[in-house]
């Protein structure tokens, strides 16, 4: 299945949501307070969909497999000790090695 990159203006729009910690054309990242959110109200019955709406997003717009992804995840990161985590740390794999190195030093 081809991956298409999201238009310009929907990035945006995800961007000035409070439960986005970063989007881009191919990625969004979600904040570790939505995450928490979203486990509590799968666990109360709703759906991947209802707990998107009532946050703001246009789950159109998002798609079916970025919704059952987020909900992989979601089950999989409450598993951790460490519990959800907000991964946009870095802004590209380039910038995530160069702290990778300088922490090896």
């Amino acid at each position: 299945m081809k991956r298409y990159p999201m238009p310009k203006e929907f990035v945006k729009e995800l961007n000035e949501n409070p439960y986005v910690l970063k989007a881009t054309e191919w990625t969004v990242s979600f904040t570790a307070e939505f995450k928490q959110f979203a486990y509590d109200e799968y666990y109360k019955g709703k759906s991947t969909k209802e707990i998107f709406t009532e946050a703001g997003f246009d789950c159109e717009k998002l798609g079916d497999k970025r919704l059952q992804n987020f909900r992989s995840k979601i089950m999989e990161q409450s598993e951790r000790e460490c519990g959800y985590e907000e991964k946009s740390q870095y802004t590209s794999k380039k910038d995530a090695q160069v702290n990778l190195t300088h922490i090896a030093k």
